[in-house]
């Protein structure tokens, strides 16, 4: 089994959800260090983020906001499988926090 620790994923949050990471076929990752950044002079409201589907019951992270210049970070263990996806939005503008996604893929 090969295991590779790695930045797994990094995104813009926009309004509307996106993935910003799908599991690769024949993959098991385990998500460890999640950082949500607010680089812009205003707040950002509602980041909300999502594993394997858009739903109540799939929500992760549910509508924290960032005061401008503000940081949020997670640190544990998410486990996903092959398809599974992690996905994000935030109710204030595209483009204004930044999400970088960290941890390891087994294959």
């Amino acid at each position: 089994m090969a295991e590779t620790l790695k930045k797994l994923a990094q995104s813009l949050i926009d309004t509307t959800v996106e993935a910003i990471y799908t599991v690769p076929s024949v993959t098991t990752t385990i998500i460890k260090h999640i950082v949500i950044t607010n680089n812009t002079a205003g707040a950002v409201t509602g980041i909300t983020l999502y594993h394997d589907g858009t739903a109540d019951l799939n929500c992760i992270l549910p509508g924290v906001d960032l005061a401008a210049g503000e940081w949020g970070e997670f640190e544990g263990v998410i486990t996903m499988e092959t398809g599974d996806t992690l996905q994000c939005k935030s109710l204030t503008g595209d483009d204004v926090a930044a999400i970088t996604v960290y941890g390891m893929e087994f294959t």
